[in-house]
């Protein structure tokens, strides 16, 4: 039986830090709609996936999708991993300096995480991650 584990989060919170730590899985990090053939392939021959999307973090979208992978394997296990709603610390580490940062994209994510928060919540009874902060991924 396949497991798929999405993490949900919004921009700069730690999510693709967290992924390059799973080992022997599918990831899709971000653009996930155009990847859902992929998806589907994978959970039919069994392997272990792991999702990050932001559009996750509204309830409807987490329905809508959970809905789609039972009627393509029915006995999936769908996880979930939640990274905390706080705007203010995920738009610090939006405009912090990276070396892989595009030029604008540091507001282009304030912009998706002011229109993501609102709506931002939690599956029932999962743990809720802290948001990492500058410097505290460097020193693991």
């Amino acid at each position: 039986m396949a497991t798929v584990t999405f993490i949900l989060g919004l921009c700069g919170s730690g999510k693709t830090h967290l992924v390059k730590q799973i080992a022997d899985v599918l990831v899709i990090d971000e653009s996930f709609f155009a990847r859902k053939n992929e998806l589907r392939a994978a959970i039919r021959a069994g392997k272990n996936c792991v999702i990050t999307e932001i559009a996750f973090c509204r309830e409807d979208k987490r329905e809508e999708i959970v809905r789609e992978l039972l009627a393509c394997v029915p006995d999936i296990e769908v996880k979930w991993v939640c990274f905390e709603n706080d705007l203010a610390k995920a738009n610090t580490n939006c405009r912090r300096e990276r070396k892989d940062k595009e030029p604008g994209s540091a507001e282009a994510h304030v912009a998706i995480n002011e229109s993501y928060s609102p709506f931002y919540t939690y599956p029932s009874g999962e743990e809720i991650l802290p948001i990492w902060t500058p410097g505290e991924l460097e020193n693991k």
